[in-house]
């Protein structure tokens, strides 16, 4: 069977719950059992730690956002 993976490296996994003071991320890496929560405030110096955080694992990241409504999440 073919693999039609056409990235060098399997990407790590990011998913956001955005908000207006703190975001909350989950971090999947193809190499590790068990995923990352980081909490992220809403400032530079934060965003900047969680670029280095993702820059860390050397792979490419794939985002995606989490909306929740009502206390349910809703993937977009």
């Amino acid at each position: 069977m073919t693999d039609n993976n056409i990235t060098a490296s399997a990407p790590v996994l990011e998913a956001i719950d955005i908000s207006k003071e703190r975001h909350e991320v989950l971090i999947e890496a193809p190499d590790r059992i068990r995923g990352r929560r980081v909490s992220v405030l809403n400032n530079l110096d934060e965003f900047d730690r969680l670029i280095s955080l993702l820059r860390s694992y050397q792979r490419p990241v794939r985002v995606g956002r989490c909306h929740v409504v009502r206390g349910l999440a809703v993937d977009g």
